[in-house]
């Protein structure tokens, strides 16, 4: 069975990088820095997914010049058969559900979620059913220098032998394995689907828990918190994804792979 045939963009990326070595048996990937499409000029692909983002995009804003996604779907056009628009969770604003479905009104809180809300509106009018939107909750993997919640506790972790929180140890968020992350993103990209789909575990993991999973997979330190105070509680509902290509993680497997991420510390 011929493999499809994917663009990926921005694969200097954390996220890209994994995803690029952990599935080219199941896909032909063609990777390349952010929007350098030259060497693609002649081929077409089956789907394109894009990982890159300019810093301005994060933090001002909006401006089409920002907007890598909305650059590469006209660069492209005619190109590819499907496009892959990875979003983030933030565009619902702060709900504090754990359960928050894709018809959920969007209501971005800074401007990072403000621009992926604008991009996700355009690339939806301009694409139809041929791009698919991707929310991701948090990925996590083995991480450091990056301003994720998992960066920055693998950091503390190291530098001061303790992971400190500024919320409570029973605040409950959507952790998603890196693992797991790439291997349904490379099902999605056999089937593509169309529309927006919420990508995490649907489960609901105390951040208190993944700190300490870290420290005991790195084998010293400890957790502290210094709020009592819960905040920005969130989870996924990911029965779509689910229904489209199975169980995306476990309980189990989150905190397998968490305590992976500390071990992986030891070599940092």
């Amino acid at each position: 069975m011929k493999k499809p045939t994917v663009l990926v963009t921005g694969r200097s990326s954390f996220l890209a990088q994994w995803f690029v070595a952990t599935t080219r048996d199941a896909l032909d990937l063609h990777p390349v820095d952010r929007i350098a499409t030259e060497s693609a000029d002649q081929r077409t692909f089956d789907a394109v997914v894009n990982f890159a983002c300019t810093p301005e995009y994060r933090s001002a804003p909006y401006d089409p010049n920002n907007d890598i996604d909305g650059i590469l779907a006209n660069r492209l056009k005619g190109k590819f058969g499907h496009y892959f628009m990875l979003s983030s969770r933030l565009v619902y604003g702060h709900t504090e559900n754990l359960a928050i479905p894709e018809t959920q009104a969007p209501d971005p809180q800074n401007a990072y979620a403000r621009n992926k809300t604008i991009t996700e509106t355009t690339l939806i009018d301009r694409l139809g059913q041929t791009v698919t939107v991707l929310r991701l909750a948090n990925v996590f993997g083995p991480e450091t220098n990056r301003r994720t919640f998992t960066g920055q506790a693998c950091d503390s972790l190291i530098t001061r032998g303790e992971i400190v929180l500024d919320i409570a140890k029973s605040t409950r968020r959507d952790f998603l394995p890196l693992a797991d992350f790439s291997r349904a993103l490379a099902k999605l990209v056999a089937i593509r689907p169309g529309g927006v789909l919420n990508l995490g575990s649907g489960l609901p993991t105390t951040v208190g828990d993944i700190a300490d999973w870290f420290v005991r997979g790195y084998g010293m330190g400890q957790v502290r918190a210094t709020s009592a105070q819960p905040r920005d509680e969130f989870c996924l509902d990911i029965g779509a994804v689910e229904k489209l290509i199975g169980t995306i993680t476990t309980s189990g497997a989150i905190k397998r792979q968490a305590m992976d991420v500390g071990r992986s510390l030891q070599h940092a």
